[in-house]
């Protein structure tokens, strides 16, 4: 097991004993790295912007149902009124 350095990462003079990566392509295997974690970026910007399209969308479609719902009760106060009062005449 290799020794770990103050603040929980590993020695990077032990980086091929412990991820397999030799000195010769190293360059590369940080330049995969740094590209997976842009791409974990976007994915989660992505995520993030999903859910607050997801979040408005619910939100107006319990504000379209609320706005329906009162328009029926509206349309039905309205047909009360038109009929009147039940045995006036």
């Amino acid at each position: 097991m290799p020794p770990i350095i103050p603040g929980g990462k590993i020695d990077p003079n032990l980086l091929p004993l412990t991820t397999g990566v030799t000195k010769e392509i190293e360059p590369h295997y940080r330049k995969l790295k740094e590209e997976e974690e842009k791409m974990r970026e976007e994915i989660r910007a992505k995520q993030e912007k999903l859910r607050k399209n997801m979040f408005n969308w619910e939100k107006v479609e319990r504000e379209t149902k609320s706005w329906t719902f009162k328009s029926e009760l509206s349309e039905q106060a309205m047909r009360a009124m038109a009929e009147g009062p039940a045995g006036a005449f």
